[in-house]
């Protein structure tokens, strides 16, 4: 029988929410982990999902976000993501990766 507040894992339950948060606090301390809750891993996903390329509309699928907005309040945007923005080769057949002085020199052949 599921009782509130129980974590199954597998087929047995064997965590309450109260130790599974005893056990993650201890961890965190054990590791010399600060400021870091629980509720952080949701961040971690959301944003982990986006770097990988999933669509959004999975991601929120699988959260439970029911608009983008929400789901945006999860993700978190890094100097690594911008950078990767602009090196990054742009996907797909009719896309071209110029650089400024390629550009310049297209333009100025005749």
């Amino acid at each position: 029988m599921h009782k509130p507040g129980t974590v199954y894992i597998g087929v047995a339950p064997r965590f309450t929410n109260d130790s599974v948060k005893r056990s993650f606090k201890r961890a965190c301390q054990l590791a010399g982990i600060e400021n870091f809750r629980f509720h952080d891993f949701r961040h971690t996903f959301v944003t982990n999902m986006r770097r990988a390329g999933k669509q959004d509309r999975a991601i929120m699928a699988i959260t439970g976000h029911k608009t983008m907005a929400m789901l945006m309040r999860y993700d978190s945007v890094d100097e690594d993501d911008l950078k990767r923005v602009v090196t990054d080769k742009p996907i797909g057949k009719n896309c071209t990766n110029i650089t400024h002085g390629e550009a310049d020199r297209k333009e100025s052949v005749p």
